[in-house]
């Protein structure tokens, strides 16, 4: 997919979805079923792999910073932590949940501040703050893999995932299926401990020893890879802002979501985060609020 059709067809993903759906995979996902829906009526998908497998980056990085019982470590045993911390970079904070929306969240709740019109937070208090959400679908009993997966099959997976794939699937009359999720497999999987599908913390390490009698090993040694757009390459940071302060002259209808200054405030980010941005922008306008 070029540049020039990337951005051509970006506008009409936000026809795909009922709300503001900045996921930036799901605009490759969309464009890889309209070319594959003249060729073929069902396909397959390894959506909740990684899910039931373990097998996202973070859960390494969660389990080796506060440890399989997911308690706080102590500031000496990371001290690049705190480093980051310093130098204003990612970093996770003492508190587990935070630390997992560190990871996972586009946007802190101070962030959120600064772009949301304070009332709308106001009223709906989990959409500001990641962390709190999570503690709601946090079960503290588990340990390690289980833990995140468990918020993952709860939250990501069917939120995200999944929805990524029917809408942008279906908007084409193409149907595809995801065998992954299958009642008997997640229910056996679902039964294995943590130490038998990820043997010493292996990302989809029961998986990858299953498909090496099955698969060469050039395949099973690449390293993992995520189907997100490129964004900072087809949808450069200034022309993004450009179309936000065209749209702001043009009318008042990002007021409905955006606080007063967010223009202002999303000057500061660029790629997937200003994208997000100025996806959920142009679907605001394109939607308003009666």
């Amino acid at each position: 997919m070029d540049t020039a059709r990337g951005r051509d067809y970006d506008p009409r993903l936000a026809g795909m979805f009922d709300e503001p759906f900045p996921a930036s995979a799901a605009l490759s996902t969309a464009y890889v079923a309209a070319l594959a829906a003249p060729h073929f009526k069902v396909m397959l998908s390894g959506e909740g792999g990684d899910e039931l497998f373990g097998g996202y980056g973070w859960y390494r990085r969660w389990t080796q910073f506060y440890g399989a019982d997911g308690r706080a470590p102590s500031a000496w045993r990371h001290p690049r932590n705190a480093v980051r911390g310093w130098l204003g970079r990612k970093h996770l904070p003492a508190d587990p949940m935070r630390g997992y929306a560190t990871l996972m969240a586009a946007f802190s709740p101070r962030e959120m501040r600064r772009l949301v019109r304070r009332d709308l937070l106001d009223r709906f208090p989990l959409a500001a703050d990641a962390a709190a959400y999570y503690h709601t679908l946090d079960r503290p009993e588990l340990a390690g893999f289980d833990r995140l997966q468990w918020l993952d099959l709860h939250h990501f997976l069917p939120t995200v995932c999944l929805t990524k794939m029917d809408r942008t699937s279906m908007a084409v009359s193409l149907e595809v299926r995801v065998p992954f999720l299958d009642h008997t497999v997640a229910d056996l999987v679902g039964r294995l401990p943590a130490a038998l599908r990820n043997p010493q913390n292996e990302l989809k390490g029961l998986l990858r020893r299953v498909a090496r009698s099955r698969l060469p090993e050039k395949l099973l040694g690449k390293p993992k890879q995520g189907f997100s757009t490129p964004i900072r390459d087809w949808f450069p940071a200034a022309e993004m802002l450009a179309a936000m302060r065209r749209d702001r002259e043009a009318g008042d209808g990002w007021r409905a979501v955006f606080a007063p200054r967010a223009l202002e405030a999303a000057a500061a980010y660029d790629g997937r985060r200003l994208w997000r941005l100025w996806h959920t922008w142009r679907w605001v306008n394109a939607h308003p609020a009666r």
